[in-house]
């Protein structure tokens, strides 16, 4: 590893090595802004025990649950997964759980699956009777993810400068 710094310092110097990198780093900023932003602000809001029910009432007409099930197959094999179901329109958390084709039975700060509707996209992503509900996610508000840009857009700028003043000292 040493070599091939020793390397890529005596050949191409100091400069464009880290202009490189640089370069790098921008192109992944510009293509992937996710990657720094989802480290700085969570995607998702986690919501676990009784407030799912609250969150489940209060999603928007047509949209998407996001839950973490656990349970165990008929085999006896433990499973532990995230499923996606619509929740449909505004209504009841109960009519909600209907409408993905679930029945729960909610005990203290339990949330199970009292029964699965046959055919139904619930029973479709492999839920089964018995199962918890164990978290809820929810989409976070922030900020666009774009924002990432404005620093990788200095760092290009700061790039361009250094390149632009080692041509006026070559000439």
């Amino acid at each position: 590893m040493q070599a091939l710094n020793i390397l890529l310092l005596n050949r191409f110097g100091w400069y464009k090595t880290h202009a490189t990198l640089g370069m790098l780093l921008i192109a992944f900023t510009l293509f992937r802004p996710d990657f720094w932003w989802d480290r700085i602000y969570p995607p998702y809001e986690t919501h676990e025990g009784r407030n799912i029910v609250a969150h489940v009432e209060a999603l928007p007409d047509q949209a998407d649950a996001r839950l973490w099930v656990a349970g165990e197959t008929l085999e006896g094999k433990p499973v532990n997964q995230m499923v996606i179901l619509p929740a449909g329109d505004q209504a009841t958390a109960d009519d909600r759980f209907r409408h993905m084709g679930l029945e729960v039975l909610v005990d203290g700060d339990d949330l199970t699956i009292d029964m699965v509707d046959f055919n139904c996209e619930a029973q479709q992503a492999g839920i089964d009777f018995d199962w918890q509900i164990y978290r809820m996610e929810v989409p976070a508000e922030r900020l666009p993810k774009q924002l990432t840009w404005i620093p990788a857009f200095i760092l290009l700028l700061f790039i361009f400068l250094g390149q632009r003043r080692r041509q006026g000292q070559c000439n």
